[in-house]
């Protein structure tokens, strides 16, 4: 056999035993978006969002992070914490949801209260939500813009420390 062929055999078998080993396995997306970054870092640039229930093909795994390819063709990292293995389904019934809850439910939800619920605790106790809701009515912090911040304020951008 030539040294070609040989160096070429090498270079497949150890490309295609792992993915025989471990095969390439399918995850789905398990929050309401998932930023899929250019890099395994949340500082990365984002490349594509993805929602719920998304399903993506898992290439690699690095330290909490995974190497993934999406339904549109294209490759990424996304925290392991974004997703769940196997397939969501939504169901309710005997037929699929097709909506999601809207924004001001998931807030009143995550404080386990209904409107009805929260509405009496402010009345009945007193309570002040002010600074919940402010906080709940801010917008996320475009990654450029903090990435800018930690530069000028001579902190390391973990992308550009090599982490």
């Amino acid at each position: 056999m030539s040294r070609y062929k040989s160096v070429m055999l090498a270079i497949a078998a150890g490309v295609l035993v792992p993915m025989l080993i471990h095969g390439s396995a399918q995850v789905s997306v398990a929050v309401k978006e998932a930023r899929v970054r250019e890099v395994p870092s949340f500082f990365g640039e984002t490349i594509e969002v993805l929602t719920y229930g998304q399903q993506v093909r898992v290439l690699h795994d690095e330290r909490g992070w995974k190497r993934i390819e999406t339904s549109s063709g294209n490759i990424g990292w996304l925290h392991e914490s974004a997703v769940t293995a196997g397939r969501v389904t939504f169901s309710a019934g005997d037929g699929d949801v097709r909506h999601g809850a809207g924004d001001e439910e998931v807030a009143l939800a995550a404080r386990g209260f209904t409107e009805q619920v929260e509405s009496r605790y402010r009345t009945e106790r007193g309570l002040d939500y002010e600074w919940v809701d402010r906080l709940e009515a801010q917008e996320a912090i475009n990654p450029d813009d903090l990435r800018e911040f930690l530069r000028e304020g001579g902190l390391k951008v973990p992308e550009e420390d090599g982490r």
